[in-house]
């Protein structure tokens, strides 16, 4: 995925939802990008003066930044009261040793003493949570050396209002870690600037919402963290959701969308169709002289699908994240799909291979223009699909005899 800049404008006024509005309309009437019977996609974060814009504005879908989404629901959970004081007393105990130089060379010599790594301890940012989250993990790792430096002579003299943390304040900690790291892992995986993440975001939000089920052995710190990221998760992309489905339905990682139900699935499945079935017929309106996906000679579509090549199995921040809930009901889910489509999936498994696993990039759409072709194909003329099927078959069997 290649990203363009359009433009960058100013704007002196306040920034009003109005005032943005006419900034936005400006730009689309500007570059041309209206279309007949296509919407024109925004992102922004989740201010409501941006709600206000992009309504004004007549533009649609509006998809707010999952990753801001996320930000908002992580600074709910760290602005639980326990939490919150937890937080300022690490908080204090490192702006010490940013101050105080003593401290800081006593700390030096208590990590080699103890063989800890010769990490220094960080303050958080307000507006980055992640921060806080990595404040805590640096004095987790370093709390043995922090205490002995804390409790040595020529440091306490001077510091005679600075505690440590006690047994349920560590417990605490840790348990802060461990529930707040896949968000963290998921900001991460948002931030990917080479293929798109719109796919990822009902994933991602269903991983988080399953993560943040009660249970009878939390804490009541970790109670109260989980109720406040839910609370703030809850009502988010209510108004886009049907359309977010459907974007993670296309990706060929998430295709099976196991975490619906079987008519949720269904109706996704039959809304896809019909978009499908409007974007050919003004595919052919517009482009007479292209002969359409289902004339092109058998010999030339398998020398397409000879060529797609498996990437190279690795492990990454979003295998660990949705590994065991998106890449193992695949094959499970088959069986729910009505006929033609079953013969596209059982296509994507044949010639993508590995493109289903989660952790492998989605399919790039310029390489694989015939592979697309031959999906809507099924999907849009099932009464023709008994020829191109014992294609599907040759070539689903010449693979399994390749393994």
């Amino acid at each position: 995925m290649v990203n363009f800049v359009l433009q960058t404008r100013p704007l002196f006024e306040t920034h009003t939802g109005a005032n943005i509005a006419e900034v936005l309309k400006s730009a689309v009437s500007e570059w041309g990008l209206q279309k007949a019977n296509h919407g024109i996609a925004v992102v922004t974060d989740n201010a409501r003066n941006m709600d206000v814009a992009v309504r004004e504005a007549g533009l649609a879908p509006h998809v707010r930044c999952f990753a801001h989404t996320l930000n908002l629901a992580s600074q709910a959970g760290l602005s639980v009261p326990r939490v919150s004081r937890l937080l300022g007393r690490v908080r204090r105990i490192a702006a010490f040793f940013h101050r105080s130089s003593t401290a800081t060379a006593a700390l030096a010599a208590k990590q080699i003493l103890l063989e800890l790594p010769p990490h220094k301890l960080i303050i958080d940012v307000a507006t980055r949570w992640n921060s806080s989250l990595d404040m805590i993990e640096h004095y987790l790792e370093q709390q043995a050396a922090v205490t002995a430096t804390l409790l040595s002579n020529d440091v306490r003299r001077n510091v005679p209002d600075i505690d440590t943390l006690d047994g349920s304040d560590i417990r605490d900690a840790e348990d802060i870690v461990n529930l707040l790291k896949p968000l963290k892992t998921a900001t991460t995986v948002l931030c990917d600037e080479k293929n798109p993440t719109v796919s990822l975001i009902v994933p991602l939000k269903h991983m988080i919402e399953h993560n943040m089920a009660s249970n009878e052995e939390d804490s009541p710190t970790v109670s109260n963290i989980k109720r406040a990221i839910l609370n703030n998760l809850y009502n988010r992309y209510t108004s886009e959701y049907n359309h977010l489905l459907e974007c993670t339905a296309l990706d060929p990682r998430f295709r099976a969308l196991p975490h619906l139900e079987t008519d949720q699935r269904n109706d996704v499945f039959h809304r896809l169709k019909e978009k499908a079935v409007l974007n050919q017929d003004e595919s052919k309106e517009g482009a007479s002289g292209h002969p359409p996906a289902a004339e092109q000679p058998l010999g030339q579509t398998d020398k397409a699908g000879a060529e797609l090549k498996q990437p190279p199995s690795k492990k990454t921040a979003l295998e660990d994240l949705l590994g065991g809930t998106f890449d193992e009901p695949v094959a499970q889910h088959i069986s729910q799909i009505d006929y033609h489509e079953r013969w596209c999936f059982q296509f994507i498994l044949a010639v993508g291979g590995s493109s289903l696993c989660i952790f492998s990039p989605p399919i790039h759409l310029k390489k694989k223009r015939l592979f697309h072709e031959w999906c809507f194909q099924f999907i849009l003329q099932p009464e023709g699909a008994k020829e191109t099927k014992t294609h599907l078959k040759f070539i689903y069997r010449r693979k399994e005899n390749r393994n």
